[in-house]
Parts: structure tokens; C-alpha cells; sequence
């Protein structure tokens, strides 16, 4: 007898607890277990039929509770008249197409259903539509409950129905929705026995499928040939066919399976080829064919011969794949040998047609030579034209080496255009001013970062670096990008400062105090690397900082960055500013020390407007009174102009030399000198020549005032700075003739006879001169 877990015995059954039956009850089922399958010439029986089962013990369930009690039936003949009266029909309208819960609830509240006889059959459709609703529950129950490979059907149904069960008590109930839940218990066991059988297929096939696997894998290991192991595949069948009654057909479909996922292990094995060696003999190896007697190999079985020839293309098209891809990787290592010329591509060229002569044709070990060729001679080239860089560089760094020296003395402005051979050997090219210029600053200013290693944390070291860097970029007129861009980004990000507890960046404080130090350095020079809007900028910071607004820099800066997102440092043009006030800034700006001769220029409205439109600026951000605003305006605008021949001319954009001033009114004295006649018969005088700048090069024009073209028919009317600072030369050569002349013995370079040095703020507006201005070639 054989127990089958979770059926209850019946009356009449033998006690038996599940501790006694060990968790079982008995039945008088068996059932059979399937053997394991071992594929040898053994006589082991390793089929199994799944096993049949049969469920009394729901059947059971039912009939016991419709025996509880004798007299729940007899009670049904003590009923009223009227119970007796009542039609099932009136009790199936009140109940139907509504839920169990529904229905309870509806012979609860309803009298008339009160009756014995009415109850009766309302609990058989309440049992009925219980059981309708449970059944598509128990269904899900077993999809994704139940444990199909390990699990008791029987135990798992009866635990179910009991759950319902043991909550209604009514027989009426059990029985209507036994009655409907049979058909689905009877249907879920078929499924589940069909299961079980096919589980147990799928065991077996396993099992001979590793079999063949192994018989395959050792043949490989030990270098036998395909025809080898199909052998030992086709003694397995028979054994399998013996013990597991698994025909011969069946096992070839098990073999080609495998022989299928096989194909896969071609992509990444590193021995692929023998892989495929294997596959392809045993997919074309002949055996004797157990149904007919007649050879045939599995390409040409009618059964699998279809998916034995898709395998075999499969492979096929895999090894491919992969030859070519070695095939291509082994000429590569070689093509980069030839490519790069190197030494041991002889070696590997001959190598590689030793070990693959199917691959090493004529042609293309003849192409290989050929790169090898050209890379050598393009490696020589290359070689050589690093030589004449080499060369090149050296004639441009003896060059540069000049104009450093230039720099040493403040005379950057006196470059002069070089000469070199270029890399490409062609003598004569141009090495222009403004190459020169540019790279010789860059080569100055990486030996004063070199020079001053350390300087940001050490602030001795910073302010000495600073003023090397003024000496060098303002002496010889060049730009620091740094600066300049430092000093234009920085008030870019106060943009989102609006008041004085705002959030100031390190960036901007450090663009602030670069602003401070340059304007304290040299306010030439700063006005050079600003732009207007980072002027107005750092202006209402400096001065609201030393007028007392502002407690520390931090402050000024977040009131400056509050004023610039209130509009109150836009441009104000000069055409806003009244008569009135215009005059009050002359006059003011007449007996300003620090403005200079600039308030009594032919031109001086337009400098005063422009002193009074940044005031306008301090007044409006910052309250100021006007005269104060003035005051502090008038330097910064006093540092973007110089005055010749009486007319204030804006350099504030772009470079010139410190005596800049003095230099060009020497220049404009002598043209005037020599083209006096000429000019005094067009009635125009000293005061109408007014300079110009050629568009915003370092070039300049003479132009009369009122004609905006250069001087006509004069010789002279334009110039650049190189002819300033010959002027400039010729003054400190006449300075040393006349100190010679006069027995001084004051300078150091007449006792090692070596040239004074002449910076161009060296120089000195003599009272005359024989230097006259370069004419034009004709």
C-alpha cells in the first residue's frame, strides 16, 4: 500500500495520524518511480510511466458533512405550509448574477428566505457560485503556487477546498460546490500528470544528451577523429535503446541537438578550428542506418538531415568568421612592421609564409616589401625635416634672444622685421614684428613665472613678479592675455551678486586686486587690457571702497555688483550731459593737478564730456556729488589720452610708449617745419595738424583739422612707432655726443664703451635735431 500525502481517511479507515504514516495517508494506489538512466550495456530499466492518480477523499468530504446530521433532512418535513410553497425559482431571481458575499448577505436580510426548504437551496447557488469564482482561483493557485516538480496534488487540493469548507458548515454548501469544483480538480490532475510524464522525457533526454556531450568532448581532448567518437555515440545508443527504451531516431534527434549548441562555442573558443574539424565529421561521417541496414550519415537522414545541414551552414559561416579574422590579425602584425620600417619585418614577413602558405601569396608579400620600403625612406624624411625644424628654431630662438634683449632695455617697439630658412629649406622667409613680438613675450613671461615659482602663496614673491611683468608689458607695449582676460571675466560673475552679503567669488576678488595693483603700477597700462564695461566696473568698486561706502573690498565689490544689476553703470553718453555741468567740470578740471594740460586742449569738451559721463556713473551708483565724482573720474580718463600740438588724442586702446607724448610732438614739429610753406598757402596752420590712428594699428596720420584724410601733397604725414622711436634714438645719441663733447664723465658706458641704454622712457626732447621724417617710396 502506498500513501499518498494529504488525502484524510474515512470512516471505517484504520486510525492513522500523519506523525504515525509519517506525514502520509495510506492509499491503495502505486506509484512507480522512474530509475536513473545510466547509458551502458547494463540491464537497467530506466523507463517510467507517470503515475495515475485518484482523489476519494474530496467525495468523501462531502458526503461526511451531509451525514452530520439525520434530523437536518427530517427537519425539512416539520416545515410550514408556506415553506413548503416557496419555488426554487422565486430563490434563483433573488440570488442571481450576485457574488457569494452578496448572496450570504441577501439571505441574511430577507425574511422570506428564512425558510428551511428556501435556505437549503440557497445555500446550494451560494455553494455553486462559490465554486465558480474558487475555480479560476485554484487554477492561478497551481500556476504559481504549487511546487509542480516536488510538491502533492492531492495534499494541495485538499487543503484548499478545506479552507472553504471548514468555513461553511451548511451540507447543503459543501455539496453544490463540490459538485461544481470537480470538474476543474479533474481537469488541473490531468494537467499535472501530463507534467510528470513529460518531466520525465525531459530527464532522460538530458541525461543522454550530457552523454554524448562527454563521448564527444573526451575525443576531442585525446585528438580522435570524428568518425572515433561518432562510434562511441552510435555503442551508447544502443545501450540507451536497451535500458531506456529510447529508439534510435530519438537519440539522433537528442545528438543534432547537441551537435547545435555546439555551433555557438565556435565564436569564442580558442580552438574553434578543431571544434569545427569535429562538428563537420560527425555531421558527414557514415554509420549503418538501424532501421534500413544501409550507411548513411546525418546530413542525409530524412529525419534530422534538414537541421543537420542548417547546423553545418551555421558553422560553416562561423569559422569563416573567425579564419578571416586571424587571418587578418596575423597579416596585420606583420603589415605594421613594414609600416613602420621595422628591423625584424624580414623575419616575421618569412615567418608568416612559412606558417601559412595558403595565405602568403606572391602579390601580397610583395606589397609588404613595398611598405617597408616607403616607411623607411618617409622615417629618413621625417628625420631630416626635423633637422631643418631643429635649424629653423635655432635661427628664429637667435632672433627671439634679440628682441628679449630688446625687451631687457624697454626698446620693443624698435623690432624690425627677420629673416630665416624654414624647415622646408626655402631661405628669406619673413619673421615679422608681431610674430616676434608675441613670441618673445611669451618665452619673457614663462622665465618670470619660472623666476618667481611660488608666487601664489607667497605674496613678496607675487608683488615682485607684478612689477617685472608692468617693466616688461608696459615699456614695450605688449598685452597680457592673462590680465586681460582675468580682468573681463571677473565682473561677468557678479551678475548674480544684489547685495552686499552676496556671494563674491575668489575669482572676482583676485580680478579686483589685479585691477588695484596695475592702477597703482601703471594706469597706462591697465587701461589697455580693459574693456569699458569692466572699467565702469572696478571704478565704482575702487572708489566706493577709498570714498568709505564700503568697509572692506568684499563690500565694494558686492555694491558694484548691485549697481550693475540696477543699469547704474551703463554708458551714460556725453550728449546727456548739460552746458552747465560741462562747465563746471572745466572749471573744476583747470586747476586739477592730476588732469594735466587735457582741460585747456582745441578738443578739450569732448575729453571733459567723457570725464563727466563716468562721473555721471559714480553719482548714480554710488550718491556722490558731482564736484567729488569729478575728482575721481578725471585720472582714469586723464590715463586714456595724450595731448599733441594742443589736440587731446585717445590712446586708451591700444599701445604706445610711455613718452609716447613727447615723441610725437617732436615728430609733428618737424613735419610742420618742413611742410610750412606749403601748408601756410592753403591758410592752414601748426594748430590744424591734429594725429590720427590708422585703424587701431600702430600706425599713425597727420590729418588737418576739419578734413578727415591725411595732410595733402606733404611728404611724412604717416608714420609708425618704429619712426618714433628712431626719434627717440637720435636724441639719446645726440644727449651722448653733447655730454661728450662738454667733458661728462658720468656714465658708466663711456668707461666699457658699450651704448647707454635706450628704453623709451629714456628719452630726452632736445632742442633740435637732424633727424627728419621717412618719405614714402616712389
Amino acid at each position: 500500500m502506498a500513501y499518498v500525502p494529504g488525502l484524510i481517511p474515512t470512516q471505517g479507515d484504520p486510525e492513522q495520524t500523519p506523525d504515525k504514516l509519517g506525514g502520509r495517508v495510506p492509499t491503495d494506489d502505486r506509484i512507480p518511480q522512474a530509475p536513473a538512466l545510466r547509458p551502458v550495456a547494463a540491464p537497467v530499466n530506466t523507463y517510467a510511466r507517470p503515475p495515475a492518480f485518484t482523489d476519494p477523499g474530496l467525495q468523501r468530504l462531502a458526503d461526511s458533512l451531509g451525514q452530520l446530521s439525520s434530523s437536518i433532512f427530517a427537519f425539512g418535513d416539520a416545515t410550514s405550509e408556506a415553506d413548503k410553497q416557496m419555488k426554487p425559482g422565486v430563490v434563483t431571481q433573488k440570488l442571481a448574477g450576485r457574488t457569494p458575499d452578496e448572496q450570504k448577505q441577501i439571505l441574511a436580510d430577507d425574511p422570506a428566505l428564512h425558510g428551511a426548504v428556501a435556505e437549503r437551496f440557497a445555500h446550494g447557488i451560494i455553494g455553486s457560485t462559490s465554486a465558480d469564482q474558487d475555480a479560476n482561483a485554484l487554477r492561478t493557485a497551481y500556476s504559481t503556487q504549487f511546487d509542480r516538480d516536488n510538491g502533492n496534488f492531492d495534499r494541495f487540493v485538499n487543503g484548499y477546498v478545506r479552507n472553504v469548507l471548514d468555513k461553511e458548515k451548511d451540507p447543503t454548501f459543501a455539496r453544490s460546490y463540490m459538485e461544481r469544483m470537480q470538474p476543474t480538480i479533474d481537469a488541473l490532475r490531468g494537467e499535472h500528470a501530463k507534467y510528470l510524464a513529460e518531466r520525465t522525457v525531459t530527464d532522460q533526454n538530458n541525461l543522454i544528451y550530457g552523454k554524448f556531450q562527454s563521448t564527444v568532448n573526451e575525443a576531442m581532448e585525446r585528438g580522435a577523429s570524428p568518425e572515433v567518437a561518432l562510434g562511441a555515440i552510435r555503442q551508447t545508443m544502443g545501450a540507451i535503446d536497451t535500458v531506456a527504451r529510447r529508439t534510435p531516431a530519438e537519440q539522433e534527434q537528442i545528438l543534432v541537438q547537441m551537435l547545435g549548441r555546439q555551433v555557438e562555442a565556435l565564436k569564442d573558443a580558442p580552438d574553434y578550428d578543431k571544434r569545427f574539424q569535429m562538428l563537420q565529421g560527425i555531421l558527414n561521417a557514415k554509420s549503418v542506418d538501424p532501421r534500413t541496414g544501409q550507411e548513411r550519415s546525418l546530413m542525409d537522414d530524412q529525419i534530422v538531415g534538414a537541421k543537420a545541414h542548417e547546423i553545418m551552414g551555421q558553422a560553416a559561416t562561423i569559422f569563416s568568421h573567425r579564419d578571416e579574422a586571424l587571418k587578418l590579425d596575423t597579416e596585420d602584425r606583420v603589415f605594421k612592421l613594414a609600416r613602420t620600417a621595422d628591423p625584424s619585418f624580414a623575419a616575421a614577413r618569412d615567418a608568416f609564409a612559412k606558417e601559412h602558405p595558403r595565405w602568403a601569396d606572391p602579390s601580397k608579400l610583395e606589397r609588404w616589401n613595398h611598405e617597408f620600403f616607403s616607411a623607411d625612406q618617409r622615417i629618413k624624411k621625417e628625420a631630416a625635416d626635423r633637422m631643418r625644424q631643429v635649424q629653423e628654431d635655432t635661427q628664429k630662438n637667435a632672433i627671439l634672444s634679440g628682441v628679449l634683449e630688446s625687451f631687457a632695455k624697454g626698446a620693443g617697439f624698435d623690432v624690425k622685421p627677420q629673416t630665416y630658412t624654414d624647415k622646408d629649406g626655402t631661405p628669406g622667409h619673413v619673421y615679422t614684428v608681431e610674430d616676434q613680438r608675441k613670441d618673445a613675450a611669451e618665452i619673457a613671461q614663462r622665465m618670470i613665472d619660472q623666476k618667481y615659482a611660488g608666487w601664489k602663496t607667497d605674496p613678496q614673491k607675487a608683488q615682485q613678479k607684478l612689477a617685472e611683468e608692468v617693466s616688461l608689458y608696459g615699456q614695450n607695449g605688449l598685452r597680457n592675455k592673462d590680465w586681460e582676460t582675468q580682468l573681463k571675466n571677473g565682473p561677468a560673475a557678479a551678475t548674480t551678486v544684489t547685495s552686499a552679503g552676496g556671494d563674491i567669488t575668489p575669482a572676482l576678488q583676485q580680478s579686483y586686486q589685479l585691477y588695484r595693483d596695475l592702477r597703482a603700477a601703471s594706469p597706462e597700462l591697465l587701461q589697455k587690457h580693459l574693456d569699458e564695461r569692466s572699467q565702469r566696473f572696478f571704478e565704482v568698486a575702487r572708489v566706493a571702497q577709498e570714498m568709505g561706502m564700503g568697509a572692506d573690498a568684499k563690500q565694494a565689490l558686492a555694491l558694484a555688483a548691485r549697481a550693475a544689476n540696477e543699469g547704474k553703470l551703463e554708458s551714460i553718453g556725453s550728449g546727456q550731459s548739460t552746458r552747465d555741468t560741462v562747465d563746471q567740470a572745466k572749471r573744476q578740471l583747470t586747476g586739477f593737478m592730476g588732469f594735466g594740460g587735457l582741460a585747456t586742449a582745441t578738443n578739450a569738451d569732448e575729453v571733459i564730456r567723457k570725464v563727466v559721463a563716468t562721473a555721471t556713473v559714480y553719482r548714480e551708483a554710488l550718491g556722490l556729488p558731482m564736484d567729488k565724482a569729478i575728482e575721481q573720474a578725471a585720472p582714469g580718463v586723464k590715463a586714456s589720452y595724450v595731448k599733441i600740438n594742443g589736440n587731446a588724442v585717445f590712446v586708451g586702446d591700444r599701445y604706445v610708449p610711455r613718452n609716447f607724448e613727447d615723441l610725437a610732438n617732436q615728430y609733428v614739429d618737424r613735419y610742420w617745419e618742413q611742410n610750412k610753406e606749403a601748408l601756410t598757402k592753403q591758410h592752414f596752420s601748426k594748430g590744424d595738424l591734429i594725429l590720427f590712428s590708422a585703424n587701431g594699428t600702430s600706425n599713425w596720420s597727420i590729418i588737418l583739422r576739419g578734413y578727415p584724410h591725411v595732410a595733402p601733397d606733404t611728404a611724412g604725414a604717416m608714420f609708425s612707432l618704429h619712426d618714433l622711436y628712431r626719434i627717440q634714438d637720435n636724441n639719446q645719441q645726440r644727449s651722448d655726443d653733447e655730454a661728450m663733447k662738454a667733458g661728462w664723465r658720468t656714465y658708466d658706458h663711456l668707461h666699457t664703451k658699450q651704448p647707454p641704454p635706450r628704453g623709451i622712457d629714456e628719452g630726452r626732447r632736445p632742442a633740435g635735431g637732424d633727424y627728419l621724417p621717412r618719405r614714402p617710396n616712389k
